[in-house]
């Protein structure tokens, strides 16, 4: 009976840390695409900061 209770608790362990693996896992995707998320933003950004000085640059070109 122990011996049994014994491998039904070496079988949970293992469950678990196959649960704690894919946990993991999926953590480092999420953040992986959170990430990503964010340099495309700041792209995005650089891209229309770049966007109105030189439109700003042509507009005083033409004043002038």
């Amino acid at each position: 009976m122990r011996r049994r209770e014994r491998v039904s608790s070496q079988a949970k362990d293992q469950d678990n840390g196959k649960d704690h693996a894919r946990i993991r896992e999926a953590n480092s995707m999420c953040l992986a695409s959170v990430f990503r998320s964010f340099v495309d933003i700041a792209q995005e950004m650089m891209r229309s900061i770049w966007l109105n000085s030189s439109l700003d640059a042509r507009l005083i070109q033409r004043v002038q």
